[in-house]
């Protein structure tokens, strides 16, 4: 990815345009470092610029991130549109799903700026945010209409299972998050009357290392709690039969103690 960006509309002189390359640079460098939280000011001592200087540019931490991140979501835009012309739908929304989780991991702490964005018109990465959400959006219909994905399912569902599943990636390993998002995305689904899935048990007998970091993901996002895109994800019906050779729930996860269920968007206390 460059991290020089466009420039901003108004014609810079060949300093400030050297302080302006200089300052995503190093804001690029500082936030792998350190996460988007990362003081601004040290960005600003590492392009070897005043703060004053950060600040005219940049006049928010929206959008450094914004200017930093513009080639990466204008990319994942045309991801999404070139994928409207591949031959499996599903496939489509899959290869999209894993390169929008790769995005919104590539700094610490960056799934969290994302999510805040896509509900504040004001933030200055709210217009990308929204592109890339029409972007899936278009993909999801299309598995849709394939009757691959469940028709209840919303592009803000498909968004904040993107996103949860980052942020619990990004409290385990990289690796945990990819089989995260296997089982979100398989969540995904349409229900088939009295059919049962074979991976059940392998499904169930790991529930506890898929549902806590999930869970914890969710209760922890604030605005996606309430997703009934992500809950579908982590939590199996209670009614639904074990695959023959399974057994009960109870056995299914021996020596563990019986998690309890819970219907709305936090857990009993």
């Amino acid at each position: 990815m460059s991290t020089t960006g466009p420039a901003p509309q108004r014609r810079m002189r060949a300093d400030a345009r050297r302080n302006y390359e200089r300052l995503l640079a190093a804001a690029a460098t500082v936030f792998a470092e350190h996460g988007v939280d990362a003081s601004l000011e040290d960005i600003a001592r590492r392009a070897g610029v005043a703060n004053g200087t950060l600040y005219g540019h940049f006049p928010t931490r929206q959008a450094l991130l914004e200017a930093l991140l513009r080639d990466r979501m204008d990319a994942l835009t045309a991801t999404a549109r070139d994928l409207l012309d591949h031959p499996s739908p599903h496939e489509a929304l899959v290869i999209w799903a894993r390169a929008a989780m790769a995005h919104t991991t590539t700094y610490r702490g960056l799934v969290t700026a994302l999510m805040r964005s896509i509900e504040d018109e004001s933030s200055e990465l709210h217009a990308a945010c929204r592109a890339v959400l029409v972007g899936g959006e278009q993909l999801l219909t299309r598995a849709q209409a394939a009757g691959t994905v469940r028709e209840d399912a919303t592009a803000a569902d498909l968004y904040a299972m993107i996103n949860a599943v980052a942020w619990a990636g990004e409290q385990t390993t990289p690796a945990q998050g990819e089989r995260l998002l296997t089982f979100s995305i398989d969540g995904l689904h349409p229900p088939a009357a009295g059919s049962t899935r074979l991976d059940r048990c392998t499904w169930r007998a790991n529930a506890l290392d898929v549902l806590m970091p999930l869970s914890g993901a969710i209760l922890a996002a604030g605005n996606l709690a309430s997703s009934k895109g992500v809950r579908r994800c982590v939590l199996w019906s209670s009614t639904t039969p074990s695959p023959p050779g399974c057994g009960s729930r109870r056995s299914a996860i021996p020596n563990r103690p019986r998690t309890r269920r819970w219907s709305g968007s936090r857990p009993p206390r």
